[in-house]
């Protein structure tokens, strides 16, 4: 009873094997070897063709796919390339705004009083996270953190020198006192007229600085994505040699093997021939002595 229920226990833990079953092939009625030979170069060809269709859909879909893939690439490309150029053209534009700004010369006194907003805006930009980003954009990141982190602070010393400056002219300010009388005041408002023309006319060049800037940068990313699709285009040559050169090598395989199925096709035809030559040279000598014996 043991060996009987260590037996059920095996069979029942083992799978049942499966059997791979083949599709039965109909050759029809054969009477020679040389027909068995044709019939099975006719399967080996039909079976040849299938897996050569099989490959040329799997072939087109793997280049709607790879061309799909390029059409996005190209497109992530373009969208990088526009962030890139007006990313670089943001820092030239803070840049040109410090130099007019004078950011390098700060009061001391001036960066200790920086206001509150300022100073928490300033930490914001400092706590930003560097872990998801690489090397070379995290270099980039902090060029641009740290030309806003100046163009902020020369705004708030530039905000605290007005305030001195319309403290002092109303005679409110409570630190040195000043004796300005009419002359100084007509001669600071013909400066800070002039001042202002010039910061429009700053500011039109810079604008025009900007304009020629953004074209020169977007030319160049033309220039860029030309040289790239050449060098895609080579490629793509490369690879249209190298298919030439294969479909050449089956194309002569082809022409071999036909060869070859020609001359086996002559032999066939040559020995069927000569089998009905011979029933036909026999069938004339009967017929031969037929008509003989009856004349005799």
């Amino acid at each position: 009873m043991s060996k009987r229920s260590a037996d059920n226990g095996d069979s029942i833990s083992q799978p049942p094997i499966k059997k791979v079953q083949f599709e039965p092939i109909f050759i029809g009625s054969i009477s020679t070897l040389e027909e068995m030979d044709m019939k099975v170069l006719q399967f080996q060809n039909k079976k040849l063709a299938q897996r050569l269709e099989q490959r040329h859909r799997i072939e087109t879909e793997l280049r709607q796919r790879i061309e799909q893939l390029e059409k996005r690439q190209m497109q992530d490309d373009a969208v990088l390339n526009v962030v890139n150029r007006y990313w670089n053209q943001l820092n030239e534009d803070i840049r040109v705004l410090l130099q007019r700004f004078d950011a390098e010369t700060a009061d001391e006194s001036e960066n200790k009083n920086e206001s509150e907003a300022t100073t928490s805006f300033l930490m914001q930009l400092s706590s930003w996270d560097k872990e998801e980003l690489n090397d070379k954009l995290a270099h980039r990141v902090q060029v641009s953190k740290r030309a806003v982190s100046k163009v902020v602070q020369a705004f708030d010393r530039l905000s605290q020198r007005n305030e001195k400056i319309s403290l002092a002219l109303k005679g409110e300010y409570s630190g040195e006192t000043l004796q300005i009388d009419e002359v100084i005041k007509k001669t600071n408002i013909e400066i800070q007229a002039e001042n202002r023309n010039l910061q429009a006319i700053n500011l039109q060049l810079h604008e025009k600085y900007h304009a020629m800037s953004l074209k020169m940068s977007e030319l160049q990313d033309t220039i860029t994505g030309k040289d790239t699709l050449t060098a895609e285009l080579r490629n793509q040559v490369d690879d249209l040699q190298y298919e030439l050169n294969k479909v050449r090598a089956r194309n002569d395989k082809l022409e071999h093997h036909l060869g070859e199925a020609i001359e086996k096709l002559k032999t066939f035809q040559q020995i069927h021939g000569s089998d009905e030559k011979g029933n036909n040279k026999s069938t004339s000598l009967v017929a031969s002595s037929v008509s003989q014996t009856k004349f005799n």
